[in-house]
């Protein structure tokens, strides 16, 4: 066959077939037709209407030269005579024209199986063709056989409105799902008592009963709600099937003198056909919304509650079913709370873009989904960081799965154009049982978890379990960073002051004080060794000396200038050595303290200088400068060579008190000792002893020649305001 050819052929075939049908139907109407000589009903309209609606839009004219031949040779056939048959098939064109012209109104596609409020604009136009062919064909037969007009008006619309409804609603409806529906076993049975019902009704009320009409749509209108619209269609075309049987044997239409209901009876019918119909379809389209509605509501709460991107589900959702397990989940289950997040993930998706970064979350939720069990609860918790909780597992089985979540990832070869990049991932892995934590406490301590995996170089895996572990341990860090973060913004430091008393009676300088720090958390007093080394370690340190420079020197400037005589030291970290913006902090504060600069001077650790010598020698120089005093404290533990000493323009040497605690009783640590003042000396700076306990150990240090000491055995700390109170 030739392509082009196809559709004209495919096209034919429709046309004849509706042809033939046409013909066949009205054949079969006639012969269902009582002995009045005139149609009950009139199949051939309705199967042409279903024909036309059912087709593609571009069929629908063709339709009208269908009508056209199949009437006039129907009617021929019929023994009618060629006049009289060619203006009755020009009455089934109008009457099939309307229902044209809606097609044409409608969607391209054809309307198989669309019953919804379309059913009542086909009911309105077909109903609009029904009277007009019946207006036209009533003139025809008027002049043709001078039958009454009226009569034939009434009677030629009743066959084809009957056949409308009876007919129409099936053939529209009809579809392989509708059927598949229909005659399922449930509704097979209903479906089957249903039509027994009815037709047994029918014969015994148009025998027995002088008003059957209601009685017989009661059953339909029972159907319309249980059996839909396409189960009640499939029983008005049996019903009307049935009527049309008994007002073929006219003798048991109607028991009785009642034969005025054998002229209105096919209309009559025709309404209690259309009622269950209609009610049928406002069953349909109500049950259609709450699907709707339904289906919406699910896909609203599936979005609510899932990554749009993986599927998964999402933060809040994993939050809800966490917050379930730990106050409803079984008490003799074990479970594990795992933290995820990719490594290296930024720099692919920052490098490739946005598409790359989530077709490759994709593809890691589809390496973690195939590497965990159905029993755990995966999430996207957001960007590249994905949450599992393991249930009903020992803490040995779940380090297997996730360590094969790791290889997995860490084989993957995620292509992207033409290249192969590769991800890691690290895992935070927290072990609770239901009613012993809340979510919060899990998110934080499998985040410290993971972030140690990371530290670990990442592609691993760290467990927080108890006070020693590494895990815990960094928590308590950040805990610790978040109270003195707090401190600094809501001034929760204490200034204490420690006196250095010199241990020689012709020094200029009798004694000076060391300003020390502690930290209130609460009702307890935490002192620098508990939170300094952290503090350093997280670049902290550099806002709290600034805080300390300030509360002394500006704060406190007038009243301490106040004090005559009153030297004191303030302590720089490392962290402010290295800050490039410290010197000029540092400067504006000196320029600005009412502080006679003689009086202040600033400590640093040994070890603060040797690592980072340069930039250490420019503070110094630009202290010196104005005027103020250097004690490099903790002299001796860097275990360096003391030539640095030369370029260090210091006053003080605090010789290390790790040296002095034993300078009593060890011979070496005195040794020590006896090597650090010599040579302090011969550089140009005194020497001060710290962590002096005893009397026995400031003998000593008196005896080897030591400036000055501090520690217990000269005084012990005090805060700095209690100086205001006692002056």
């Amino acid at each position: 066959m030739d392509v082009k050819s196809a559709p004209f052929n495919d096209t034919s075939t429709k046309y004849t077939f509706a042809t033939l049908s046409y013909v066949a139907l009205s054949i079969i109407s006639i012969a269902l037709s009582s002995e009045s000589g005139m149609a009950t009903i009139w199949f051939s309209n309705a199967a042409l209407l279903i024909f036309i609606l059912r087709d593609e839009k571009r069929m629908a004219w063709g339709y009208l030269l269908v009508c056209l031949f199949s009437a006039f040779i129907s009617n021929v056939l019929m023994g009618t005579s060629v006049s009289v048959s060619l203006g009755l098939a020009i009455s089934n064109v109008i009457e099939i024209l309307p229902i044209i012209l809606l097609r044409l109104s409608l969607p391209e596609s054809a309307l198989v199986g669309k019953i919804g409020l379309e059913f009542l604009r086909i009911l309105i136009y077909a109903t609009l063709g029904c009277i007009l062919a019946a207006l036209v064909a009533g003139m025809v037969l008027f002049l043709a056989y001078h039958v009454e007009y009226s009569a034939a008006v009434i009677k030629w619309f009743a066959a084809d409105f009957l056949a409308l409804v009876a007919v129409a609603p099936l053939g529209i409806s009809f579809t392989k799902q509708n059927w598949q529906e229909i005659i399922k076993r449930n509704r097979l049975i209903e479906l089957t008592i249903f039509l027994v019902i009815t037709v047994l009704l029918e014969v015994v009320v148009f025998v027995f009963t002088p008003f059957p009409f209601i009685i017989i749509s009661l059953p339909l209108l029972i159907s319309a709600f249980r059996l839909r619209f396409f189960g009640t269609a499939i029983l008005c075309l049996i019903e009307a099937i049935t009527f049309l049987l008994l007002e073929y044997r006219a003798e048991i239409l109607i028991a009785g003198p009642y034969p005025y209901f054998y002229n209105y009876a096919p209309i009559i019918v025709s309404i209690i056909l259309l009622s269950p119909l209609i009610i049928a379809l406002l069953v349909d389209q109500y049950s259609a919304a709450m699907r709707e509605s339904r289906k919406l509501s699910k896909e609203l709460s599936y979005h609510t509650t899932h990554d749009s991107l993986t599927n998964l589900i999402s933060r809040s959702e994993f939050e809800r079913q966490v917050k379930e397990i730990i106050e409803m989940g079984m008490q003799e289950y074990t479970y594990l709370f795992c933290y995820l997040d990719l490594d290296r993930f930024k720099i692919i998706n920052d490098t490739l873009g946005h598409a790359a970064g989530d077709e490759l979350l994709r593809c890691i939720t589809d390496v973690i989904q195939s590497n965990i069990r159905a029993t755990d609860i995966l999430a996207r918790l957001g960007g590249d960081e994905f949450g599992i909780v393991f249930t009903n597992i020992s803490m040995s089985s779940a380090i297997k799965i996730c360590e094969k979540v790791i290889s997995a990832i860490r084989s993957l070869k995620f292509k992207w154009d033409g290249k192969a990049y590769e991800v890691g991932v690290s895992i935070g892995m927290v072990h609770f049982f239901p009613g012993s934590t809340s979510f919060e406490s899990l998110m934080a301590k499998a985040d410290v978890a993971c972030y140690t995996a990371k530290h670990q170089g990442g592609n691993t895996h760290a467990i927080y379990e108890d006070m020693k572990s590494e895990a815990s341990l960094y928590h308590r860090e950040i805990h610790l960073i978040s109270g003195i973060k707090e401190a600094i913004e809501e001034d929760r430091f204490v200034l204490y002051i420690h006196e250095v008393k010199s241990l020689k009676k012709d020094m200029v300088m009798d004694s000076y004080h060391e300003i020390l720090l502690r930290l209130i958390d609460g009702n307890k007093m935490v002192y620098p060794a508990q939170f300094i080394s952290t503090a350093e370690r997280y670049n902290l340190m550099s806002g709290i000396d600034q805080w300390v420079i300030r509360k002394v020197l500006i704060d406190y400037g007038a009243q301490l200038a106040g004090l005559s005589n009153f030297s004191f030291t303030i302590n720089l970290s490392a962290n402010s050595i290295n800050s490039p913006y410290f010197i000029d902090f540092l400067m504006a504060v000196l320029e600005e303290t009412p502080i006679p600069r003689s009086r202040i001077g600033f400590e640093l650790t040994e070890t603060a200088v040797i690592n980072n010598l340069d930039k250490a020698g420019e503070i110094l120089r630009m202290i010196q400068m104005y005027g103020s005093f250097i004690a490099l404290d903790d002299f001796g533990s860097g275990l360096s060579s003391f030539n640095y000493l030369k370029y260090c323009p210091v006053k003080f040497v605090k010789i290390d008190g790790s040296f002095i605690r034993m300078v009593a009783k060890s011979a070496i640590d005195k040794s020590i000792v006896e090597s650090i003042n010599e040579l302090a000396h011969k550089l140009g700076a005194l020497t001060i002893a710290e962590y002096a306990e005893s009397e026995e150990i400031l003998s000593v240090l008196y005896e080897i020649g030591v400036d000055f000491a501090q520690g217990y055995a000269i005084s012990r700390e005090t805060p700095l305001v209690d100086l205001f109170v006692d002056n």
